[in-house]
């Protein structure tokens, strides 16, 4: 078993990296001083309080400072669960035409240019 996956006191370390995340979420949403309400509202929606988390991130903390692979391993899945959070909100304009041109038919027409054809051929036949 991944020990990202593995439990200690409930929490798995990749529960601690989305809970990690959350509070640097919510702290950004909220400032310093407004984040603590929703901060508990949602260690309670999971399950927890400030001083049970404090109890969980501590004991996997201690973990990590035992084994570097498995801090390495929390630090990459929560770069990853940053990355996916950010990415949630965005809307795909993949579709989506600047002066007549999506960005799969530039992306198509640049690679087309780099192998060597004609890019003025290209662009007049899309």
């Amino acid at each position: 078993m991944d020990v990202m996956d593995q439990k200690r006191n409930g929490y798995s370390l990749a529960d601690c990296a989305d809970i990690m995340q959350m509070h640097s979420a919510l702290k950004m949403e909220h400032g310093e001083y407004g984040y603590r309400e929703p901060w508990q509202q949602y260690l309670r929606s999971k399950g927890l309080t400030e001083d049970r988390w404090a109890h969980v991130w501590n004991d996997w903390w201690q973990v990590m400072e035992a084994d570097p692979s498995i801090a390495a391993k929390y630090h990459t899945y929560a770069a990853q669960s940053s990355v996916r959070r950010m990415a949630a909100n965005q809307p795909n304009v993949s579709q989506d035409a600047l002066e007549g041109v999506t960005l799969e038919q530039f992306a198509k027409i640049s690679a087309m240019i780099q192998a060597g054809q004609d890019p003025a051929t290209l662009v007049a036949s899309e």
